[in-house]
């Protein structure tokens, strides 16, 4: 995905490819779903300190 061609990915979409990631360093899948949901939920309300930034220190 382009950033600066303007494409966007929906807060669904988000959260099912950041769930599997969390799942593969240990958490569980309810888990996975909840840091994949406050992750893509701080994208979405632009908190983007909180969101994907963050990725590397969470996993």
């Amino acid at each position: 995905m382009d950033v600066m061609a303007g494409e966007r990915v929906t807060f669904e979409a988000l959260v099912r490819r950041l769930q599997p990631i969390f799942e593969r360093h240990g958490c569980s899948r309810d888990v996975g779903r909840l840091l994949a949901e406050n992750c893509a939920a701080a994208e979405r309300d632009g908190a983007a300190s909180h969101g994907l930034f963050r990725m590397k220190g969470y996993v």
